[in-house]
């Protein structure tokens, strides 16, 4: 019922920069700086015929589209463009191009206002007062497919590391750094925890939900969320609300070190005697909200990855 099959020619291309500097070389100092600098691409250069070129459903909440596109990478978030949240009934009032309101007539031969819809005419929702707001691309009143947009990729533009050496007399200190910058995560723990549509947990985010009318959009709270509903309405849709900037700067371990004086040594018959402190994940520079910014980048999706543990080890090394 099913069959494996090749869809077509991926191009990887990439560089590495590697920098070794010693600035220092004294008889009692010594320093040793290691730098590396990578970067690569993937590109897709041929798809097959039957080749399926899309994942995901664009009228489901929680789910990023996949495309496999031609002359573009693999690994780029779709969805929907986020715009807040609907503050009053005035505002769901759908626009045109001009960003006037649109209007049709009724029944009784009435001018009656166009509100927006996501999905019509399959799924024909309505949207009310304090659910979700999407960006409409098209400027057609309807939230759907067409309305699709690129929201990032989680390749990073750049990757490396960074290991400084210090030794001063019988002192020495090695530390590791590595980064990754200019990839995007999606942050599905956070859509999970702000989603509001059943009765798992939430973060205490949601407390900022809309719960009444802003006549006045200036009083408006910026980091409102949409109102909460029970099993209905779309205000999780895979969006750029979830994708963020997952860049980082890992201090990776750090290794504090003594050697004991080897004229002292050599008159108690020891060849070597040093005494070590080893510190592992010391700290994490990052913008990324999540719990750990080291997300993988098979998928570039965060589902709650617990993060790494810092430990200390401590010893005392002797050979006779």
């Amino acid at each position: 019922s099913t069959m494996s099959m090749n869809h077509g020619v991926v191009e990887n291309r990439g560089w590495e920069l590697s920098i070794n500097y010693k600035p220092v070389r004294t008889r009692d100092l010594n320093i040793d700086l290691a730098f590396n600098l990578a970067k690569y691409e993937n590109v897709v250069k041929e798809v097959h015929e039957y080749a399926n070129l899309y994942g995901g459903a664009w009228d489901e909440n929680g789910s990023y589209l996949t495309r496999i596109i031609l002359n573009q990478p693999i690994g780029s978030f779709y969805g929907y463009k986020y715009d807040g949240v609907y503050l009053n009934e005035e505002q769901t009032i759908a626009k045109d191009k001009g960003g006037q309101p649109i209007y049709t007539v009724d029944d009784q031969g009435n001018q009656v206002p166009v509100y927006m819809r996501f999905g019509y005419p399959t799924v024909d929702y309505t949207f009310k007062p304090g659910d979700a707001r999407y960006k409409d691309l098209n400027n057609d009143g309807n939230i759907n497919y067409q309305d699709i947009a690129y929201l990032g990729d989680f390749n990073p533009l750049f990757y490396g590391g960074f290991t400084p050496c210090i030794k001063f007399r019988q002192f020495s200190r090695n530390s590791g750094l590595h980064f990754r910058f200019g990839n995007d995560s999606s942050n599905m723990t956070r859509m999970k925890l702000e989603k509001m549509y059943n009765y798992d947990n939430q973060s205490k985010a949601v407390l900022k939900r809309w719960r009444h009318l802003y006549e006045n959009v200036d009083e408006a709270p910026t980091d409102l969320l949409p109102r909460a509903l029970y099993g209905e309405g779309y205000n999780w849709l895979a969006s750029d609300r979830f994708v963020e900037d997952g860049s980082f700067l890992r201090w990776k371990s750090a290794t504090f070190k003594y050697n004991f004086n080897k004229v002292w040594l050599s008159k108690h018959n020891i060849s070597e005697l040093y005494l070590y402190l080893t510190v592992n994940n010391l700290h994490v520079w990052t913008n990324y909200t999540g719990q750990d910014p080291e997300v993988s980048l098979s998928s570039g999706k965060d589902n709650s990855r617990a993060p790494v543990t810092k430990s200390f080890t401590f010893g005392l090394n002797i050979s006779f």
